[in-house]
């Protein structure tokens, strides 16, 4: 090459013996580029989208995994909101206790997720189902009819915790759930369950039907007076289940209420009766196809101690209920159900299970259907028609309304009495309201993408 040649070379940047970069070389300088440009875009959105989650994160410190006590919440994508704020709620009134949120196969989407994990230093995320179908407990057809209410009875067999409160995210607290650890008869019986409403119609606990008995007469028969008689109490190596004195004392048995038990709180122990687990796990994978006997989860809580023959406890009080009074029947008053604290000599109210009350999305059906358009006006219309009334504080008994019921129906306290929502129960409710439209917001903001179900 002569020196004309190599100063042309050099003059165009190339040394002389060097060959001119190929195209191919150029274009992988360029998806560089461009692999570097993406990766900036996404740091720079991350940061964007952590800034406006932010605001919604309260800070606790003292994380533990090691936690042998706690609260089990069943949620889903349309129940972040609500979620989060039961769970702001709970550190409003001291609470530090670990918080694990159980869903079913990717109910919980991976920004879902995000905003639990930032709104709170003390949860567990935990798909359950996925759980037991690695584990070969369950096939993913029979984990997908876990994506309802059976949930929770399905968590409750999974949680590491021994001391567990269940909660529905819809639950409206008025005062720290950690005391109910410190009832009394929790330490005797390891649980504290809640009555449901006394609904005296012929269906679930008291569908009735007939049968021809051990003589060849034919007899009528209730669910729940079935379900004595035939349960396999030999599976668990138990004696055929006789009764308890709670089961013939009880409206259902008795023919007087299709309900025993409202779910919407279960305190459980699981450090004793363990076999109650095993006859749960049978309860909620078997026998809930064989037998109409529960709306949704809640009877197999019960029922669960009631077959393996170990003790409970039900709450000394009946069930109560937020909403108005009928106007002409100022003694009834009708809503969302309410509990008081169960305890002899309190008479203050621990929650209500109000999802209307403060969800800012619109329930489309029974179950997990919600309509997820966000609407930040219904705010303010939804704390001007707070509740302003409860249902006294009684025992539980029946009812003489037969359901249905165009002047009564089922959800109101027929003459159970009245008390006036005091002023401080009436901002917490607006303040739940206030951080679920919160949430809802954030998520608005966000856009939809990756929240449908």
């Amino acid at each position: 090459m002569d020196a004309l040649a190599v100063r042309h070379e050099r003059h165009l940047g190339m040394e002389a013996g060097h060959r001119k970069p190929s195209p191919r070389r150029s274009l992988h300088f360029l998806q560089a580029l461009f692999i570097l440009f993406v990766g900036l875009c996404a740091i720079i959105s991350y940061t964007f989208v952590t800034s406006r989650v932010e605001k919604i994160r309260p800070r606790i410190t003292n994380r533990t995994n090691r936690a042998t006590r706690g609260f089990v919440v069943p949620m889903f994508d349309a129940m972040i909101p609500i979620g989060i704020s039961l769970i702001k709620e709970l550190r409003r009134y001291g609470n530090n206790d670990i918080v694990q949120v159980y869903h079913c196969l990717d109910e919980i989407s991976p920004r879902s997720m995000q905003l639990l994990y930032q709104s709170d230093e003390q949860i567990e995320v935990i798909d359950v189902c996925l759980d037991y179908v690695t584990r070969g407990n369950l096939t993913l057809e029979q984990a997908k009819d876990f994506r309802n209410f059976f949930i929770k009875p399905l968590a409750l067999i999974h949680t590491r915790l021994d001391d567990v409160i269940l909660l529905d995210a819809d639950d409206i607290l008025f005062s720290d759930p950690a005391a109910l650890w410190t009832v009394p008869a929790y330490r005797e019986y390891g649980t504290i369950f809640f009555y449901d409403r006394e609904i005296n119609e012929n269906s679930y606990l008291n569908g009735k039907h007939r049968w021809t008995n051990e003589k060849g007469v034919d007899v009528e028969e209730n669910t729940l007076q079935e379900m004595m008689r035939v349960f396999e109490s030999e599976r668990f190596g138990l004696e055929r289940n006789k009764p308890s004195d709670h089961v013939r004392n009880s409206l259902p048995y008795n023919s007087q209420g299709a309900h025993e038990q409202d779910s919407s709180v279960v305190v459980v122990d699981k450090r004793v009766h363990k076999k109650a687990m095993d006859v749960l796990w049978f309860l909620i994978t078997e026998w809930r196809y064989r037998y109409s006997y529960s709306w949704g989860d809640k009877e197999n809580f019960w029922l669960a101690y009631e077959f393996s023959h170990s003790p409970y406890y039900f709450s000394p009080h009946g069930t109560s209920a937020a909403g108005g009074r009928q106007g002409h029947d100022p003694q009834t008053v009708c809503g969302d159900i309410a509990h008081f604290f169960p305890l002899d000599g309190r008479d203050d109210i621990l929650h209500i299970n109000g999802n209307r009350l403060i969800n800012p999305y619109i329930k489309t059906n029974s179950v997990n259907g919600y309509n997820r358009k966000f609407d930040a006006g219904k705010l303010t219309e939804m704390v001007a028609n707070l509740p302003e009334y409860f249902a006294g504080l009684r025992r539980r008994g029946p009812t003489p309304i037969m359901q249905p019921n165009g002047s009564c129906p089922q959800e109101c306290m027929y003459q159970r009495g009245v008390i006036r929502v005091t002023e401080a129960q009436r901002q917490s409710m607006a303040q739940r309201i206030s951080d679920s439209f919160e949430v809802a917001a954030a998520i608005d903001a966000f856009g939809s993408q990756g929240l449908e179900q």
